[in-house]
């Protein structure tokens, strides 16, 4: 068993994106060494945070709108895109409704940047 400090506000002590000293130590929880290892590591603006007794990712900082908008346009490239430079003998198999549903699909993912919200794939699109 390992020890896991945090501080007052719960936030882990001795990892990224903080260097939070550790001031009580007292204040502690005891994890296994393969949950103590996935605390050396998290997303940009997330850190490990004790709450209730247990370890948890949590957003620290708000991202930025100029990373939301790229990580939205890499997504869509990977989601959207993919789909949508398919041939035209794919294209000609679908029936009007599939159609339709591609065409407002492509536009709400060409429209993510300024929405920031994700389109729901239609569900017969593989």
């Amino acid at each position: 068993m390992e020890k896991i400090y945090y501080d007052e506000n719960g936030w882990v002590c001795k990892r990224y994106p903080y260097n939070i000293e550790i001031t009580d130590v007292n204040r502690f929880i005891e994890v296994d060494e393969e949950t103590a290892n996935k605390t050396y590591v998290c997303d940009s603006h997330y850190s490990w945070k004790v709450v209730n007794n247990e370890l948890k990712v949590e957003q620290y900082e708000q991202i930025p709108e100029t990373e939301t908008i790229e990580n939205l346009r890499t997504q869509r490239q990977i989601d959207c895109f993919s789909i949508i430079d398919r041939s035209c003998f794919w294209y000609e198999q679908l029936n009007e409704q599939q159609k339709n549903e591609l065409k407002q699909w492509y536009q709400s993912w060409l429209n993510v940047t300024v929405t920031k919200t994700i389109p729901t794939k239609p569900s017969w699109l593989v």
